[in-house]
Formats: structure tokens, C-alpha cells, sequence
């Protein structure tokens, strides 16, 4: 029995060092073969969320995790990037952009929405925050389709799952004055 053993874990240390490696054919516009790295600001050190401007691949946001800011800034650029103060401490997940809002989850599934303009000017007007849109539960991811203005929210512990061993997902739309 102890040979087999053996012989069993010799073999999957060798496949687990097997140099083959897969080929990934690159998206349209980026070059797997030929990464772009960007040192992230010093500012962003416990990002959770991120999202580029709708169109743009070089603008980009991101939440931090706990402080309620929203930073807006372009890859590259040398100087801090923008923040806004859009919450109180909290526990943020995920943000999107879309029709003109910046759309933040925190991970209760409350939704914390602002004109996105006042993330690159440096000031926030009102915030609307949106409970119980969703049901109680502990929330990880958000995407805000720019096209159709939708909201995809994923829940990453919610009781209806428990027994299904699968994940809940929403899908919020977003009218033109920043109502889900």
C-alpha cells in the first residue's frame, strides 16, 4: 500500500512541475504576451471595487474597502488621484458606472448612487442610499451594464442558496434620474 502511495504522489508532484502551458488567444485590443502594469497610488492600497469610464479603458474609479471614498484617476498619471467622501466607514464591495451615476454596493446590498461628474470634481452633492432593494444577505460583486443601465448584483451569502449550493444574482435597472 505505502509503494502505491508513493508511487501515486510521485506522480502528481511531477505533472504539478510539467512545464506545459497553455495558450490563451489575447481579447480584441490588449496583447496577452505584452502586459500593461500600472503602480496603483499608494491611496488605493485596500481597493475592493474598481471600474473603468463607460468607453474608456485608460479612466478609471475604485472604492476603498472601509472609508466610504470613491477615487477617480487616469492609468499612469503621476500626481494622487481625485476622492470624494460618498459614505461613512462601511464595508464596500463593488462599484459601477453607468447613465451617468457612480453605483457603489456595500456588502449588505445597500446601493449608494451619485452623479459620477462629481467624483472627478472632487465634491459630492447628495447621495442617495437605496435599501432593502434586494433581500438581506452578505453581497460581493456589482457590474452596471452602460447599454441597457442595468444593475447585476451578486449575492455571496444569501439564505436562499444555502440549500442549492449555488449563488444569487439581481438585476436592478436604473432610470435616467438614478432610480434602481
Amino acid at each position: 500500500m505505502n509503494k502505491v502511495l508513493t508511487a501515486v504522489l510521485t506522480l502528481l508532484t511531477f505533472s504539478a512541475c510539467s512545464k506545459s502551458e497553455k495558450k490563451y488567444e489575447s481579447p480584441a485590443g490588449y496583447d496577452f504576451s505584452k502586459p500593461v502594469k500600472y503602480k496603483m497610488p499608494d491611496e488605493l492600497a485596500e481597493i475592493s471595487g474598481i471600474a473603468f469610464y463607460p468607453g474608456r479603458n485608460d479612466l478609471m474609479y475604485g472604492i476603498q474597502d472601509e472609508v466610504g471614498k470613491l477615487f477617480y484617476w487616469k492609468n499612469g498619471q503621476q500626481e494622487p488621484p481625485t476622492h470624494v467622501t460618498f459614505g461613512k466607514h462601511g464595508d464596500y464591495e463593488d462599484l459601477g458606472i453607468t447613465n451617468n451615476f457612480a453605483i457603489i454596493l456595500r456588502s449588505d446590498g445597500n446601493l449608494f448612487i451619485f452623479q459620477e461628474q462629481e467624483a472627478k470634481e472632487g465634491t459630492v452633492g447628495v447621495v442617495k442610499e437605496w435599501k432593502s432593494l434586494i433581500p438581506e444577505g452578505e453581497y460581493e460583486g456589482l457590474y452596471a451594464d452602460n447599454e441597457a443601465n442595468d444593475l447585476y448584483i451578486l449575492c455571496k451569502n444569501c439564505g436562499a442558496d444555502k440549500k442549492t449550493g449555488s449563488l444569487s444574482g439581481y438585476i436592478l435597472h436604473l432610470d435616467e434620474e438614478g432610480t434602481p
